[in-house]
């Protein structure tokens, strides 16, 4: 049986399972939040955080030193979301993913939605959501990204942004939640508030994790209007392909 997890984390290594967890939740949307009201930025993190990531870094110094003779840097570690999944208690996969400090704020789901679709008409970027997102893709989608790479046709482009963008419009609040903080990043979803600074307070972790745990997602932005839903039949009849 899978289970998930999102935790605010401390990582020294390039894939994040050499971590220390700062707080966990069931609920990314909810974790979100916390970091929102309470972080103006990691400075902020590694202060509140301070003991318990010198104890893990002093834990694991002969890793760090291996890891920065053999890449020829002097790396302190970052703080990142991860999502961790877990197959019967055992952590089977760790995913990335950005953090949204104060000030900062993921826009509504229909104009995410909008930033998407430009920022995927990058090539580039697409090629990164095939590399790096591709759980994000359903079966259909790979593939057209796979006849766009090797016939150039811009029609197969205009598919798969399009069956992606229309499935974020009609999921659930929790699923597009989910589609729009795994894109924040490819897609430079996130908006500037230039909000006042949180004052920061003294964090009971362990509450917090308690707390959080017993949360479930809020939904998130709905769409302001109804959108046709499209089968690959109806797409390719569109596009003319």
């Amino acid at each position: 049986m899978y289970s998930r997890t999102y935790s605010l984390a401390f990582i020294l290594d390039k894939d994040g399972w050499l971590k220390e967890d700062l707080i966990v939740s069931n609920s990314l949307y909810k974790l979100d939040n916390y970091i929102k009201n309470n972080f103006n930025g990691n400075k902020d993190v590694r202060k509140t955080y301070d003991e318990k990531i010198s104890d893990f870094c002093l834990n694991n110094m002969k890793l760090i030193q291996d890891e920065n003779e053999r890449n020829h840097h002097n790396a302190t570690g970052r703080i990142v979301i991860l999502e961790n999944t877990y197959k019967d208690e055992r952590l089977c996969d760790v995913k990335q993913i950005k953090v949204i400090y104060h000030g900062s704020e993921l826009p509504s789901r229909k104009k995410s939605i909008t930033k998407i679709k430009k920022s995927l008409e990058d090539d580039n970027k697409l090629r990164e959501l095939y590399l790096r997102k591709n759980y994000l893709l359903s079966q259909n989608e790979l593939e057209l990204i796979r006849l766009y790479d090797k016939f150039h046709n811009p029609k197969y482009k205009s598919s798969v942004i399009g069956f992606l963008t229309n499935r974020i419009k009609e999921e659930n609040g929790k699923n597009a939640y989910y589609y729009c903080r795994h894109l924040t990043n490819l897609c430079d979803l996130l908006e500037d508030k230039k909000k006042k600074k949180v004052k920061l307070t003294k964090v009971n972790s362990s509450k917090i994790e308690e707390n959080m745990s017993l949360q479930t997602d809020l939904p998130y932005h709905q769409m302001d209007d109804e959108v046709e839903q499209l089968s690959m039949d109806k797409v390719y009849k569109k596009e003319g392909i």
